[in-house]
């Protein structure tokens, strides 16, 4: 069943797994339930970037299922849109402002973790709709964790080159290969942009563990084409 968060403001916020089917099942049902209500879903292009789009009212009346090109994340304050992204180990993001009713949610794969990615969320959020920092609640979803994330010394020294206090979140091992922990790097990033420790979650499920096979789709760890949706609705 899918993991539900911010239940306690009521938000429709999700992550599938593996025994709901794949992402674009999941979306199209969506779709379909959201065109009975008025309402639509909105899918993000990813590009493993860092852009965040924002969806406004000239989005509603285009039918009940659009795509915004060229995106990693997305942010509305339309009541009845859902906001959608695919992942196969890559990190949900998502981010829930109760004092100005703003939604958003991002897609950090590594690249969009070290471009900064949670902070441009957040960033997106003040920036258009007013959002105080101290007031958003944000939840690091499922997705790849440091136990299985295993990288080449040049992804490490993308991040820490970018970012010299990730090095606190990358560990060398004995045979040259590095693991880093993306979550932690988004916490931190979350935390940088005023986001309070106390307002974040981080879902400690790694999506890649064999030990979570039949629980999530993971393209490191099989290869595969199947994606899980991460979604977020404003009732």
């Amino acid at each position: 069943m899918a993991i539900r968060y911010f239940r306690e403001f009521n938000i429709d916020c999700g992550f599938s797994t593996s025994p709901d089917g794949n992402s674009f099942d999941i979306r199209r049902a969506m779709a379909a339930e959201a065109e009975k209500n008025g309402g639509l879903i909105v899918k993000a292009n990813l590009v493993h970037g860092t852009d965040i789009c924002v969806i406004e009212e000239d989005a509603l009346g285009k039918g009940a299922y659009i795509e915004r090109e060229d995106c990693d994340g997305l942010v509305t304050a339309l009541r009845n849109v859902t906001l959608s992204t695919t992942h196969g180990d890559c990190l949900p993001i998502f981010a829930y402002d109760p004092q100005k009713e703003v939604i958003g949610v991002a897609h950090a794969g590594w690249r969009g973790s070290a471009g900064g990615i949670a902070a441009r969320l957040i960033e997106c959020m003040s920036r258009e709709f007013g959002c105080a920092e101290k007031n958003i609640h944000a939840v690091i979803g499922p997705g790849i964790g440091a136990c299985c994330f295993e990288v080449d010394s040049d992804v490490a020294e993308h991040f820490s080159d970018n970012m010299p206090w990730t090095e606190d979140y990358i560990m060398r091992r004995f045979d040259g290969k590095y693991l880093i922990d993306l979550k932690a790097v988004n916490c931190e990033l979350l935390e940088l942009s005023g986001v309070p420790a106390g307002n974040i979650f981080i879902d400690k499920a790694c999506s890649c563990c064999a030990s979570n096979k039949d629980r999530f789709f993971s393209y490191r760890r099989d290869g595969c084409s199947e994606r899980m949706l991460a979604y977020i609705r404003l009732p």
